[in-house]
């Protein structure tokens, strides 16, 4: 679903009122320009097209000395949910640390756990190579590896040094990868799982937030049996 196209010519920014996973930009000038879309900085020669995914990302940059134009993307939605927030998920935690105040935990405290939980299906999925967790890419000579990366889903004549792909004997090449999805920081932020994985996410915060002096790690385990009935696997 495009949200946002521009063009124009040389420097440029802008800050999306929502949030872009995807870019397509094409240089028309003969000079070399730069995009850096959140925290990642992409170098496209003159005349050249580059298209990627990003993790989710409100603020684009070029600078350029000639004229360009490019397209972005939003996270597609999955066909089984329908998007909710961090607000939401702790909604449903409190209740279960009997904590619907908020006096024993701070929303940050919670948030931290949250994003553990994240981590832990981030694992647990790509293991599993889920088809959601792959994202695809045109990679060139050079580019740096977007900060999402986990690794390829499948065999490419690529190699990766110091954080930028290293291509031989081709120019571009497009590959898919595994994708990890990022870390929420405030309670307004979405959460980048599916509704289908919402009751592990809250299961998985609610338990740690219990155990937060001690490591138990029949948790784990919780989370994996209810993992496999989610998935099927």
């Amino acid at each position: 679903m495009i949200i946002y196209s521009d063009n124009g010519t040389g420097d440029y920014s802008k800050v999306l009122n929502q949030y872009s996973t995807y870019v397509n930009i094409t240089n028309d000038a003969d000079t070399p320009l730069t995009i850096i879309v959140g925290d990642v900085s992409v170098t496209v020669l003159g005349m050249e097209q580059f298209e990627g995914s990003f993790a989710p990302f409100k603020s684009i940059a070029i600078s350029a000395q000639g004229a360009w134009r490019f397209v972005l993307e939003g996270i597609k939605p999955s066909k089984n949910c329908c998007s909710y927030t961090v607000a939401d998920v702790l909604q449903e935690v409190r209740p279960r640390i009997s904590d619907i105040d908020a006096i024993t935990y701070q929303d940050d405290e919670l948030i931290s756990y949250l994003n553990t939980v994240i981590d832990f299906l981030n694992g647990y999925l790509i293991a599993k190579k889920q088809p959601e967790m792959v994202k695809q890419l045109t990679i060139a000579d050079c580019m740096r590896v977007p900060c999402d990366w986990d690794s390829f889903a499948g065999q490419y004549p690529v190699y990766i040094t110091q954080g930028k792909f290293q291509l031989y004997d081709i120019k571009k090449i497009k590959a898919r990868y595994f994708a990890l999805r990022p870390h929420v920081a405030t309670v307004a932020d979405i959460v980048p799982f599916s509704v289908r994985y919402k009751s592990v996410l809250i299961q998985g915060t609610a338990m740690r937030a219990l155990n937060r002096n001690e490591y138990d790690i029949s948790q784990d385990k919780t989370l994996l049996a209810e993992l496999l009935e989610v998935t099927g696997r």
